[in-house]
């Protein structure tokens, strides 16, 4: 393993990174706090080992850009975000519903508070269900976030990378547009990725529901449905035709592959 979580007081981070930190409170919102620094130097003796560093002076957006409102899960795990949960007892009756077997998700990991259902959390696990009849099913739910309010894909794949008992196929629907995500954070995801394919693992991630996004004249593509190192899957209306609003156009960080260009 090449990655470590770690706690330190705030007297040792704004003494390791030469800076200080204040508490910043929304002007309307009293009860949104966030610590941050205005700038921060990392040590020369780090440099050559850090692959990045935020948290430190990124604020949240008053706008974000998400792409998918819906939850990561899949056929032996799931993983979602922002309070978005699901109901156990909402599954039991669709799948008593529609006839099938009465198969409850075998393990959540994280909050999931079922008397506040979320309509999409529902719905995916359901049809997750139905179309993985027998598969032991798990809701992974993870509240952290990066990159000034967005997912933390990378919290997510390290915890799974470093659980040995990781179900073997994972399905994301979750996304956020590329350009809005550094491409030293992708990196280090996908160097994860990697390693969790490596150990046998699939990844699933939703391809979109945007179409081929543009702006000025450049794809806007998703990620990290983009990323090379998992499977990026579209959707279909019938058998012979493709969802017209599924995610599409060639990524801007990554170089396509011969059959694409």
């Amino acid at each position: 393993m090449d990655f470590a979580v770690t706690h330190l007081p705030v007297r040792v981070v704004e003494a390791m990174f030469s800076t200080k930190l204040h508490s910043y409170q929304h002007v309307d919102h009293r009860d949104w706090v966030t610590v941050k620094a205005i700038d921060y130097i990392t040590p020369k003796t780090l440099r050559g080992h850090v692959d990045f560093v935020f948290g430190f002076a990124e604020f949240p957006s008053a706008r974000r850009i998400r792409i998918r409102n819906s939850d990561k899960r899949g056929s032996g795990s799931g993983r979602k975000l922002f309070r978005r949960i699901f109901s156990p007892k909402d599954l039991e009756t669709f799948q008593s519903r529609f006839h099938l077997p009465i198969k409850p998700v075998v393990k959540v990991i994280g909050v999931n508070d079922p008397t506040n259902p979320g309509i999409e959390a529902n719905l995916d696990v359901q049809y997750i269900s139905a179309l993985g009849r027998n598969v032991p099913t798990w809701f992974i739910s993870v509240s952290a976030t990066a990159n000034g309010g967005q997912e933390d894909f990378l919290s997510w794949i390290v915890a799974e990378v470093n659980r040995t008992n990781s179900p073997w196929v994972h399905s994301v629907s979750y996304g956020d547009y590329e350009q809005s995500v550094p491409n030293d954070y992708q990196l280090r995801v996908d160097v994860e990725f990697m390693k969790f394919g490596i150990s046998g693992r699939t990844v699933l991630i939703a391809s979109g529901d945007e179409g081929a996004h543009c702006q000025k004249e450049q794809f806007v593509p998703e990620w990290p449905t983009s990323s090379p190192y998992v499977t990026s899957v579209g959707g279909t209306t019938s058998l012979k035709d493709v969802w017209i609003d599924g995610g599409g156009g060639f990524s801007n960080v990554y170089r396509g592959y011969a059959m694409e260009l």
